[in-house]
């Protein structure tokens, strides 16, 4: 809301005169905040074309209809987050992990049950190992000295190192929201 009243005050002649949009929810996710944009857009001369309803924002007897629109989108977006945050909540409660690309060393097998690379693994326990005395550029360094790759091929790198000393999994804890997950 901040950036559209600074959008809206600093409007002295528009660049344009119509916005189109595919549909009001991806226009406005809150009813009020949509209809002051609206109608301060309209003060302006500038329209706003919704393609999947075919209505444009230029005659206000469309507003209470718009208006409905915006109020939909805005009871569809928080009946979205409720079921998010519920899922989420149960998959840290029966320890789930869904991520789309699980650490090197672990992986999903025939289950769908995360698993342990024996053979990653063994090059995650030489990283930690060689944290305790060298930086992460000399491990990235050793690492391909040695001919170990990422999981993509890849060289080792610096970035790649500090992403497996920072991610709380090889301690044993799942973080989800910054809590500690048991």
């Amino acid at each position: 809301t901040k950036d559209y009243d600074y959008y809206i005050s600093e409007i002295r002649k528009p660049l344009f005169d119509l916005i189109i949009c595919k549909d009001p929810s991806r226009f406005a996710r809150n009813a009020s905040e949509g209809m002051t944009l609206v109608k301060r857009l309209r003060k302006v001369g500038v329209h706003i074309y919704f393609e999947s309803r075919d209505k444009s924002t230029a005659d206000a007897d469309n507003d209470d209809q718009i208006n409905q629109w915006f109020l939909n989108g805005e009871s569809e977006s928080r009946a979205t987050s409720r079921r998010i945050k519920t899922t989420l909540r149960y998959n840290r409660e029966e320890e789930i992990y869904t991520t789309g690309a699980l650490p090197y060393a672990l992986y999903r097998d025939e289950n769908g049950d995360i698993a342990v690379d024996d053979e990653q693994a063994k090059v995650v326990v030489e990283v930690f190992e060689l944290s305790k005395t060298l930086g992460q550029r000399r491990i990235a360094q050793i690492l391909n000295e040695r001919g170990y790759k990422t999981r993509t091929g890849a060289k080792w790198g610096a970035s790649q190192v500090r992403a497996m000393q920072k991610n709380t999994l090889y301690y044993g804890n799942n973080y989800s929201n910054k809590k500690l997950q048991a």
